[in-house]
């Protein structure tokens, strides 16, 4: 018998307040990464960067000096939707693109990382203590549409 313990729901639900609230979605201005910055979750090796960055007109957060300079060579160069720390969620999902201006219809749903994973023979991780899987992150999608 499956039970399921205080600390999974509250897990569970700070993932979907996290979800209702927009992290780890929008386009352009409105993107809001899934990783932010805490003072708890500060790095004793690495510059963690967080401020506003003027060609996207929104705060960005990057985990290291080396991402953040790889975002400013990709807005000089033109992408024009940057989306830093985005989720790779474990199940099906709308594809990335779904909701922007330049983005095709009928983009459709793609595949999540729970079955990437089982295909690759890759065990998927789970948040620490549960059996619910992690959301893992990537450090930047883009997209280079005007």
């Amino acid at each position: 018998m499956n039970t399921v313990t205080r600390r999974q729901e509250l897990i569970f639900e700070k993932i979907c307040e996290r979800i209702l609230a927009g992290d780890g979605s929008g386009h352009r201005t409105f993107y809001r990464p899934w990783l932010q910055l805490h003072r708890k979750n500060t790095s004793k090796v690495s510059n963690q960067v967080q401020g506003w960055v003027v060609p996207l007109g929104r705060t960005a957060t990057y985990m290291s000096r080396g991402e953040y300079r790889t975002a400013l060579l990709m807005l000089w160069l033109g992408v024009a939707d940057l989306r830093e720390q985005y989720p790779i969620w474990p199940t099906a999902h709308p594809h990335p693109l779904q909701g922007a201006e330049f983005a095709p219809p009928n983009l459709g749903r793609v595949r999540g990382l729970l079955e990437i994973a089982e295909e690759a023979g890759i065990e998927h991780g789970q948040e620490v203590g549960t059996n619910i899987p992690y959301i893992a992150t990537i450090d930047f999608s883009c997209d280079s549409c005007c």
